[in-house]
């Protein structure tokens, strides 16, 4: 059976078409987008945090009130979670920056064939 779309030569890979080894401006400018999102995570957790603490469950059922405590444990939960992963990723990359810069650069591998 005949394929009615051209092929294309396309790259077997993504590292054949982009150059993925890590600079230290690549881990600074990752670094410095995950600290906006740490702080803005941060932000969004304290406001959440403090919005339901000021506000009162309006049940008297202690079911609804457990349901409850435990619903609003969770969503800060999940925005502390947030906030902790943008930090580590933070400190991690300019971790990674600084060792970038100290690294001594390799020589360049000869081909003998």
């Amino acid at each position: 059976m005949v394929n009615p779309e051209p092929t294309q030569n396309l790259p077997a890979t993504p590292s054949e078409t982009l150059d993925s080894t890590p600079t230290p401006l690549r881990c600074i400018t990752g670094a410095l987008i995950a600290g906006v999102f740490a702080v803005g995570m941060y932000w969004i957790t304290t406001s959440i945090h403090q919005t339901l603490a000021d506000t009162p469950i309006p049940s008297t059922s202690l079911m609804a009130v457990r349901i409850s405590n435990l619903v609003r444990s969770l969503v800060v939960g999940i925005g502390a979670l947030g906030t902790i992963t943008f930090s580590v990723t933070t400190v991690g990359l300019l971790g990674l920056s600084i060792q970038l810069l100290f690294k001594r650069p390799e020589p360049p591998a000869s081909s003998d064939s």
